[in-house]
């Protein structure tokens, strides 16, 4: 049983639960056709990258997407969104390295973001590196202690070390902190079960 559990922990889309761009309208994946006619008027009109890139990732195409949020940032390096947007096109291409390059560069450049410090957490995972992953996603917990993300990291390394009771504690401070109960509440329920009749 705790090696289904594993795999379906493993299977919830890490890179899905980033919601990086909280501020602009939803179903920008509509207006892709009159992005493309923006960027081909105005090819330096990095704003008009950057929505191309998140329509690609709405309609899941990552590749597309990181190939649009490099031209925003070719345009304007420090473009932060942008920047962001790219770790999140290499994490959905499992392209940890260059998810991990991407994050450690904009946590130097903003020690303060929370998404930045997420996403370095989530590219060490994929590398498979627990401390790392941890390291990160404790340094957004100290900036924002209700960090969903983070907790719902620092559980699937919990997780994965075998520490369920961990586990199960962190996806509890994720649910309390607004993150997507629906997904992580019948794994929680199911892990809490087998503690009971198991033990940790």
């Amino acid at each position: 049983m705790i090696r289904v559990l594993i795999l379906i922990v493993l299977m919830l889309p890490l890179a899905g639960c980033f919601s990086l761009f909280p501020g602009l309208p939803s179903g920008t994946n509509q207006d892709l056709g009159r992005l493309e006619r923006a960027v081909d008027i105005n090819p330096k009109n990095e704003h008009a990258w950057f929505l191309m890139g998140k329509a690609m990732l709405e309609q899941d195409k990552p590749g597309d997407a990181a190939d649009a949020f490099e031209e925003a940032i070719a345009i304007t390096p420090q473009f932060k969104e942008a920047r962001l947007g790219l770790g999140v096109a290499f994490l959905q291409q499992d392209k940890w390295s260059k998810a991990a390059q991407t994050y450690e560069a904009l946590t130097r450049d903003d020690p303060r973001s929370v998404s930045a410090w997420v996403g370095l957490g989530a590219a060490r995972l994929g590398q498979n590196d627990l401390t790392g992953t941890e390291a990160a996603a404790r340094q957004a917990l100290a900036i924002n202690p209700d960090s969903y993300r983070a907790h719902r990291l620092l559980g699937e390394v919990a997780y994965i070390r075998g520490d369920y009771g961990t586990a199960v504690a962190q996806w509890r401070l994720a649910s309390d902190a607004g993150g997507a109960q629906s997904e992580l509440m019948p794994i929680i329920e199911d892990l809490e079960g087998y503690l009971r009749e198991y033990g940790d």
